[in-house]
């Protein structure tokens, strides 16, 4: 992701995602507070990177075939892996499980798609 509104010296590489520096520095920051960082972190990594279109629509991370659905950018997907394992380092937080690393992405696909049903649902 490339904003095309901010320069890239404003912006920080997370493999070939680019999200603007100020807003990761703010989740960052805002997620230490929490009793798990790395996970407050993620999940709000996921709400920045991807939008709830993008997660009701897809397959999720790809880990089974479906064949129905297409699954999450798989370098979006290693950019927020990447970006919390190594800020979960460098602040000495507990690091986050591969199983609670892709429970964080399942819940996130269900509650956009929970709230989608919900707004279709109002409509009628």
């Amino acid at each position: 992701m490339k904003p095309s509104n901010v320069e890239p010296e404003h912006t920080t590489l997370l493999s070939d995602v680019y999200v603007p520096a100020r807003q990761l520095n703010r989740l960052v920051a805002s997620s230490k507070r929490g009793k798990d960082p790395a996970s407050l972190l993620l999940g709000r990594l996921i709400d920045m990177v991807f939008t709830k279109e993008m997660l009701r629509t897809s397959s999720g991370l790809g880990l089974r075939e479906t064949g129905r659905k297409n699954p999450l950018n798989p370098l979006r997907v290693a950019a927020i892996k990447e970006f919390v394992t190594s800020t979960a380092a460098k602040n000495g937080w507990l690091e986050i499980s591969e199983g609670k690393f892709h429970r964080a992405f399942t819940n996130k696909i269900s509650d956009a798609r929970s709230s989608w049903k919900r707004k279709k649902c109002l409509k009628k």
